[in-house]
């Protein structure tokens, strides 16, 4: 029997609950995906991705208070963290983020 991949665990961190259930669901329809953690705030994405080590945070670069931007550039220090960044709707709206948010991304 072949071996079967390790599923990818994954933080949702968005300010909304019904956006987080909305990508818990169609992320959980795919066996290779396990949502393990969720995060409304950028201070608690911080927390929960030092505490549990995802291989994926997907995060929304607009979050009250910090940014989801600034939380990146705090979480790419922690090893075994990757991001994704999850944007507005509205680029118009994230122009300026855009600069910043590949910074953080590429800088390795």
């Amino acid at each position: 029997m072949p071996k079967q991949p390790a599923k990818q665990r994954i933080i949702l961190v968005d300010d909304h609950e019904v956006v987080r259930l909305g990508l818990k669901s169609l992320l959980e329809r795919h066996p290779q995906f396990d949502v393990i953690a969720e995060a409304g705030s950028a201070r608690e994405a911080i927390e929960k991705t030092d505490a549990l080590k995802p291989d994926v945070v997907v995060m929304d670069i607009r979050l009250p208070g910090t940014s989801g931007i600034e939380a990146c550039e705090q979480i790419v220090t922690i090893p075994k963290a990757r991001l994704t960044a999850k944007l507005p709707s509205s680029y118009s709206s994230v122009k300026e983020p855009f600069a910043t948010m590949f910074r953080v991304f590429f800088r390795n």
